[in-house]
């Protein structure tokens, strides 16, 4: 998506000058925004101004209505959409679409060396499953950990919310039952990823478990991490009791969420699909 991304900080074009003000403060009449640009320090005319609005009027980045102008919500939902490629490109997420394209020819592995680029990219995996599938079905996981991203951010809780809006019968063992553990289940619950919690997850902290296993209709995520992986992992979800110390540990004192070697296989395998549903429908009767 080719979407031009205004100049917001230091003073740019008359039309960065524009989008900046606008920014902040609105709707604005093109006099209003001449005095705003003028005040800025910026040497213009008020034709000069008056063009650059029509311009962004039939770019369709601003809108005029009883002649005063506002930046269109689509252009910023456009502009939100291209950082969030633009995030993942940084974040070495890959794209989901060429995952499944490359799925038709057979099973695909992905690697991780970020814990949250992980967790993203499974989000966005289930989310492109569930809106793809005809009929919604169930996610199964088996986890020796409870997922989350370590550097978690707004956006993130709201990809998690739409994981599970439409089937709250998913159905999660987790092995491990350590305090961030214990905290991504209540996270879980808040989203509605359940129905009947009880019946749903399940910690079974006494079962030797090193690998994950999600599935989603067909589609199966059998995810492996190296040993130093584990133990970083399992020293991070001991000491992580809530949002409060992920934000002081990754964002407060810059902690790094790299240096994992995770290797996720993604295939379509019907049969090892329902092998692994009836494996957890087993563990949750026992």
């Amino acid at each position: 998506m080719n979407v031009p991304i205004p100049f917001i900080g230091p003073r740019g074009s008359v039309r960065d000058e524009i989008l900046s003000i606008l920014s902040e403060e609105f709707p604005l009449s093109t006099k209003e925004i001449f005095s705003r640009v003028k005040k800025g320090g910026k040497e213009v005319s008020y034709q000069a101004v008056h063009k650059t609005l029509v311009q962004l009027v039939s770019q369709k980045v601003v809108e005029k209505k009883d002649g005063q102008y506002r930046i269109q919500k689509e252009w910023i939902t456009g502009i939100r959409d291209h950082l969030t490629i633009l995030e993942h490109q940084y974040q070495e997420i890959p794209s989901v679409r060429k995952v499944f394209e490359e799925l038709k020819k057979g099973e695909v592995t992905v690697h991780f060396t970020s814990l949250t680029a992980m967790s993203i990219f499974t989000a966005d995996l289930m989310i492109y499953t569930r809106e793809h599938e005809g009929k919604p079905t169930p996610a199964y996981g088996l986890l020796r950990h409870a997922w989350w991203p370590l550097k978690f951010e707004p956006s993130h809780y709201i990809k998690f919310q739409r994981m599970d809006d439409r089937n709250p019968d998913n159905r999660v063992v987790i092995i491990q039952k350590d305090p961030f553990d214990k905290w991504i289940a209540k996270q879980y619950m808040i989203v509605n990823a359940f129905s009947q919690p009880e019946r749903r997850l399940r910690f079974i902290p006494e079962v030797e478990w090193t690998e994950d296993l999600i599935v989603k209709g067909n589609l199966v995520l059998q995810t492996q991490y190296s040993p130093d992986s584990i133990k970083k992992l399992d020293e991070i979800y001991k000491k992580v009791r809530g949002l409060t110390d992920l934000f002081d540990a990754y964002f407060v004192h810059k902690g790094k969420d790299d240096g994992f070697e995770i290797d996720m296989k993604i295939q379509i395998n019907p049969t090892l699909a329902k092998l692994i549903r009836e494996k957890i429908d087993r563990m949750f009767m026992e």
